[in-house]
């Protein structure tokens, strides 16, 4: 399936150069994933519009693959690191109303972080030198160490409370380079619980999912005794090309989290539709508010970073796009934002999964034939 699906792909990067209108994108997206079907290579939703017309809305496979559970409409999925993007908006809205100065030193908020260098800012850009825990091999194991003495799912705090009882040094000095960092995430979403006097759930809820009506989109931390019907189960397509569960659920106890502000949410395709749509109407965040968090970061030597303030600037030919990746144990989720200057949007979730080349093929594929060009 590995090379089939390689196939069908390779095909839609030389899409021809020049205007297309809605009915050719329209054909071409359903050739597309036609194709993908056909030769069950693609398990998921997939969501794709132009201005305020939605050139595809489609669900193929299953949620629950031994249960032979169809995807639908309202099946939920995990968004991974899209959340980010919440936690940013959230942040972005507090400074808004004078409860926090994203440009003051996160010290100011969190005194016992040994990082008066950095700010909230860096941060959300990546690019305050922070590690990212898990990433870090060392930090890892000193981590999980630390972590066998505190309790079962590890949360916000124990990782705050781990990096001020280790005080690692940053990777880098702020500013000089993009370094991913979801242990930024994991400290910005206490952040928002801080400077709220909220927690990071009913002030998102509060904020952003109910002004955007939002009615589908949870946490996983919410779900912890019961389980929402709703939710498709994750899998890892095997070399044989059998599924497994991911995580399988059958596994010994194992280091895992319930960290918010990183992941954490799920949601379905309708609601992240109406996500963009608060974006793009100043819903959520005013419209020149939104612009200045979607400026290219500087970085010290003059080169700009191409991620914002919680959300990734993509180049696809000669266009700059707003967009968003996310992936958990068997799970990937992409999210393509519409904005004045590109008026479309994606939205694209599998729960079968093997490695990100096939899943960042996929993206590419769909925003060349949006992009109407080739790269």
């Amino acid at each position: 399936m590995r090379i089939i699906l390689a196939a069908i792909l390779l095909t839609f990067f030389a899409v021809q150069s020049g205007f297309a209108d809605s009915a050719t994108k329209s054909a071409k997206l359903k050739t597309l994933f036609d194709e993908l079907e056909a030769n069950q290579a693609f398990n998921g939703a997939v969501m794709v519009w132009d201005a305020d017309e939605i050139l595809m809305k489609r669900t193929v496979g299953y949620a629950d693959i031994d249960k032979q559970v169809s995807i639908d409409d309202q099946s939920s999925f995990e968004l991974g690191s899209i959340t980010k993007t919440f936690t940013a908006i959230a942040l972005y809205q507090l400074q808004q109303v004078g409860k926090v100065d994203l440009n003051a030193p996160i010290t100011n908020y969190f005194p016992d972080l040994p990082y008066p260098e950095i700010t909230a800012a860096m941060m959300l850009s990546h690019a305050s030198g922070l590690y990212d825990v898990y990433e870090e091999r060392e930090l890892r194991e000193k981590y999980f160490a630390f972590y066998g003495n505190i309790h079962v799912p590890y949360s916000n705090q124990d990782y705050f409370d781990f990096v001020v009882q280790e005080k690692p040094r940053l990777l880098s000095d702020p500013l000089t380079r993009y370094k991913y960092s979801n242990t930024a995430y994991v400290i910005l979403g206490l952040l928002v619980e801080k400077v709220s006097g909220q927690s990071f759930t009913d002030y998102i809820r509060k904020n952003i999912l109910r002004p955007a009506e939002m009615s589908d989109t949870f946490w996983l931390g919410e779900l912890e005794n019961e389980r929402n019907q709703s939710l498709v189960f994750g899998y890892r397509l095997n070399d044989d090309g059998s599924t497994s569960r991911n995580p399988d659920p059958d596994a010994g106890p194992r280091m895992r989290g319930l960290t918010f502000g990183d992941d954490d949410l799920i949601s379905t395709m309708d609601d992240m539709y109406k996500y963009d749509r608060a974006l793009l109407n100043g819903v959520v965040i005013d419209n020149d508010i939104l612009d200045r968090m979607l400026e290219p970061v500087k970085l010290k030597d003059g080169s700009q970073s191409l991620y914002a303030q919680g959300f990734r600037l993509n180049e696809i030919g000669t266009s700059t796009i707003v967009d968003h990746t996310g992936s958990t144990s068997g799970f990937y989720a992409y999210q393509k934002y519409s904005r004045p200057n590109s008026n479309y949007g994606i939205i694209l979730f599998l729960n079968v999964t093997r490695g990100g080349e096939q899943f960042r093929a996929l993206q590419k594929s769909i925003l060349n034939i949006m992009e109407g060009g080739e790269n």
